[in-house]
């Protein structure tokens, strides 16, 4: 099971929530939503806290997502995946390694890691020394003794045997690294990585793809983007992020057909175009807001569910309906849950707009009526595609109000109580009724 604890962060006064397969998170304007969708990405990446236990590192991460409210002595936060739980109180950060085996191995990492670090980080932007930084490793790897480590699993799966094969690459490198004088800043980034990849995998942690509500920003300058990424600008590491990977997928997906558009979105010679089914074009630094917001979306959605990976994403997307018709955001919905279910990837909206939560509640809807009449199963999927369809047990809802929140599921209905982000069309239509009563009062 997932799940994290805040108390005392930011607008955040106590919230408790599970995070399942497909989260929804709801509430007006500076109600805290946002803020927990981003704490659960940055304990979702949060290796090096892992390997550290440091608070400074803890305090650049919330500042990438421009969370960096003050941590008091009374802030207490704790994240939990399974075994693995990290936990911040009394201003530190403690890290749980519960695998007796694997703890014995990442021990020299906590201590190397504060030091190794920005190490790496000066040699990538081409500063600092390769021989010290594999001067590190040769005392890192010499602390322990790998072939006393082994990875012991209750089943005998895919992902044990993952496992022991990582292990064993490591137990070979260890050699490589210690019979030779120097090594490639490939080859060191490479072998950081395998251990990287031993603790996500060991957790499921995964990789998560935090996607912002400011992503129209990165199509307005989307001919610009690489000099955006590679250049000291004053802007939210988390939108860079969200860039490189906006960069990444628009070369992979050089033409992708968005239907719901009617439009595909084409990529060459450095140029964003729109072709919309009528034959017009248009850049996409020069198209509607709302194609703007949904371009970097889909593609990265689309990119990075297609991958050949045994990793889970988790995809952290505020706001999907941004500059939007309702029928565009159904269908945007329907896109996205597509694409995580094929991938069994998991995902976190944050949103205003009770259009998302209709659309999602009609997807669960299908699933249920294809559950409780099995029969109709085929009928069912010609009004609702099969892999649109979500199982009810896998979504969380949550309401967040003063400092706190609530799950809105609707256990009985097997429904994710979609009506209460829309009481305002309520509150509206009986103004609009009291006023026409008072129009026509005198009307005999």
């Amino acid at each position: 099971m997932e799940k994290i604890i805040i108390k005392n962060f930011g607008p955040i006064k106590e919230v408790e929530l599970e995070i399942k397969d497909i989260n929804v998170f709801i509430g007006s304007t500076s109600s805290g939503k946002s803020t927990v969708a981003k704490l659960i990405a940055v304990f979702r990446n949060s290796a090096e806290l892992i390997y550290t236990d440091n608070f400074d590192i803890l305090l650049e991460l919330l500042s990438d997502y421009n969370i960096n409210y003050n941590i008091h002595d009374n802030t207490y936060i704790r994240y939990e995946n399974n075994e693995y739980a990290l936990q911040v109180k009394n201003q530190k950060v403690i890290s749980n390694l519960p695998i007796k085996e694997l703890a014995s191995a990442i021990e020299p990492i906590r201590e190397i890691m504060p030091v190794l670090a920005p190490l790496i980080k000066n040699l990538i932007n081409g500063k600092g020394s390769i021989n010290q930084l594999y001067s590190l490793i040769i005392l890192f790897v010499g602390q322990y003794d790998l072939e006393k480590i082994e990875f012991q699993a209750q089943e005998d799966n895919e992902r044990a045997k993952r496992m022991r094969t990582l292990l064993e690459k490591i137990k070979e490198n260890k050699d490589q690294f210690t019979n030779r004088s120097v090594s490639s800043l490939e080859e060191t980034v490479s072998y950081i990585k395998e251990l990287n990849e031993i603790v996500f995998n060991l957790f499921d942690l995964g990789k998560t793809v935090y996607i912002p509500a400011e992503r129209i920003l990165l199509s307005m300058i989307a001919e610009s983007l690489f000099g955006l990424m590679n250049n000291d600008i004053a802007i939210a590491k988390c939108i860079k992020d969200f860039g490189a990977q906006f960069e990444s997928a628009r070369k992979k997906l050089n033409h992708f057909s968005v239907p719901f558009l009617d439009a595909e979105y084409r990529y060459s010679d450095k140029s964003n175009i729109i072709h919309f089914k009528d034959g017009a074009k248009i850049k996409l630094e020069q198209a509607s807001s709302g194609i703007q917001s949904v371009i970097p979306l889909v593609l990265v959605v689309e990119a990075m569910t297609s991958r050949e990976q045994n990793r889970k994403n988790c995809f952290v997307i505020e706001e999907p309906e941004l500059n939007l018709y309702p029928t565009v955001q159904k269908e945007l919905v329907e896109f996205i849950i597509e694409r995580i279910n094929r991938a069994k990837d998991k995902l976190i909206i944050t949103t205003h707009s009770p259009y998302v939560l209709t659309s999602l509640d009609n997807l669960i809807q299908a699933s249920n009526a294809a559950k409780e009449h099995p029969e109709l199963r085929e009928k069912v999927a010609k009004t609702v595609a099969e892999e649109k369809w979500v199982d009810f047990d896998r979504v969380s809802c949550y309401f967040f109000e003063n400092g706190t929140c609530r799950s809105t599921l609707d256990e009985e209905n097997q429904t994710i109580g979609a009506s209460n982000i829309d009481d305002v069309s309520e509150d509206l239509g009986k103004t609009f009724d009291q006023l026409l009563e008072l129009k026509y009062a005198h009307v005999s």
